[in-house]
């Protein structure tokens, strides 16, 4: 009993030190890889959260697509269609075509009219096309078309955030700015994939040589989840005060 309550400190401190040691170490240079006093204005918060969703919806979609078209139908029973990596081309082909216009469309919508809108309809698809996906998903044409919906919203959301966080900071702090969303939608990809088979692992159908074979519950659920992160992303967005054509940048806001 002693000894675990000595160790325990131990413990705590091994997990605390770090974490305190760095947020004090970056509080120290004149100009910080990552500059955590961004982190008091709403306009670089607001996008933060909004790449965090922003990236996880892009890197669930792609991962739960890999498995639902990849898996023998015999073995999904309700999903599936056994396609080789090649073959699954079919999908993302087509949908890498609509994110890269999709650029071009916010870049010009983004001219006229600020990034805000264009971000916040990206979510709104992003959004749907993950709903479709939950509900309709035995088909290929149903696969088709909510990936195609999705990818809409993903091309878009890859094209908005960057110029929101440019409208966030000042000139003077957009490299730096940058920097900490990208960080943050790195951790957004990792965290909401992890979520999203906690949710595929509390459904396994079946185990077939070590491989986990998830139900189509699974999956459905995994993709609703994926929604609801856009709703998140899309309440981030209409909480932001820049982004609009006559929007001002206010660092402090």
């Amino acid at each position: 009993m002693g000894l675990e309550q000595r160790s325990r400190p131990r413990l705590l401190r091994r997990w605390c030190d770090p974490p305190v040691g760095w947020v004090a170490y970056e509080r120290r240079p004149a100009e910080p890889l990552i500059d955590l006093s961004l982190l008091r204005s709403r306009a670089l918060i607001t996008t933060g959260i909004a790449q965090v969703a922003a990236q996880g919806i892009i890197a669930l979609n792609f991962v739960l697509l890999s498995f639902l078209a990849q898996v023998p139908r015999p073995l999904g029973h309700t999903y599936g269609f056994g396609m080789s990596v090649s073959e699954l081309a079919r999908y993302t082909a087509p949908s890498g075509v609509i994110s890269m216009a999709m650029g071009f469309v916010v870049g010009l919508v983004a001219r006229r009219r600020g990034a805000r809108l264009p971000l916040w309809v990206a979510f709104v698809f992003a959004g749907a096309g993950s709903f479709v996906l939950g509900g309709w998903h035995d088909q290929h044409w149903q696969v088709q078309i909510g990936y195609f919906v999705y990818a809409i919203g993903g091309g878009a959301l890859s094209a908005a955030i960057p110029i929101q966080v440019v409208d966030a900071v000042p000139a003077e702090k957009q490299a730096v700015s940058a920097g900490m969303v990208n960080l943050l939608g790195a951790i957004g990809a990792g965290l909401f994939v992890q979520l999203a088979f906690v949710i595929l692992n509390a459904h396994v159908g079946a185990v077939i040589d070590g491989q986990l074979i998830y139900t189509g519950t699974g999956f459905a659920l995994a993709y609703y989840f994926t929604a609801a992160v856009s709703l998140v992303g899309l309440v981030a967005t209409l909480a932001m005060r820049h982004g609009t054509r006559d929007s001002t940048v206010l660092v402090d806001d």
